[in-house]
């Protein structure tokens, strides 16, 4: 079972008869579209969600996303208390406190780890409390059958357009066809238009606007 993005994708492909006959599957064209949408969610971060960590005694580290990849953390509170808790960087905590990892009491400070890590301060010494943290993120590749992200119909279009662009990637005479469907999918999805052509060069510079890193 195909999803309804996979197929407008398969059907613009089978349009073009310049294509050689049978230069991609259902497989290649899923693969394509998980790009799409995950280049999607992370310049648009618009996907939203809380987590729920339940605190646990002498514990500071908390893993994040197991299912997703989380690009981002917008705020963490205590649940049960109903207090916001302040974003700090680690050198902050570590300059405030040198025997920050032998305190302990309610948090009110965290830190967020290369956005797979939470470490707040300073830690219970028993289990009490729930923290939710607000983030955005980016799904994980789904298989047939699973979640599908809901795109609004107004960007079901643009995630095809990303989509084949990562498919004429692999026809070696439609490379400059390929750029140009991918710098107006960066356009429309962001109006980010500097992408010149070095895609890796790209991705690792929008990676690092995105993530901090």
């Amino acid at each position: 079972m195909i999803t309804e993005l996979e197929r407008e994708v398969l059907e613009r492909i089978g349009e073009d008869e310049t294509l050689p006959d049978n230069f991609t599957g259902e497989d290649e064209v899923r693969d394509a579209v998980v790009d799409a949408l995950d280049e999607y969610c992370m310049l648009t971060r618009s996907l939203r969600k809380t987590l729920l960590i339940p605190l646990r005694g002498e514990v500071n580290v908390y893993v994040m996303g197991a299912e997703d990849t989380v690009i981002g953390v917008l705020g963490a509170r205590l649940k049960g208390q109903k207090r916001r808790l302040e974003h700090v960087g680690l050198e902050t905590l570590k300059r405030d406190d040198p025997l920050w990892l032998r305190t302990r009491g309610s948090p009110w400070r965290y830190s967020v780890l290369d956005f797979t890590k939470l470490l707040i301060y300073p830690c219970y010494g028993e289990d009490v409390e729930i923290l939710e943290v607000d983030v955005i993120y980016v799904p994980d590749a789904y298989t047939e059958g699973e979640f599908v992200p809901e795109v609004r119909g107004a960007f079901q279009g643009l995630i095809v357009e990303g989509a084949l662009a990562f498919l004429y990637l692999l026809v070696p005479n439609k490379l400059k066809y390929a750029v140009e469907l991918y710098s107006n999918f960066l356009k429309r999805v962001g109006g980010k238009s500097e992408f010149n052509g070095s895609w890796v060069s790209y991705m690792n510079r929008i990676f690092r606007e995105t993530t901090g890193k």
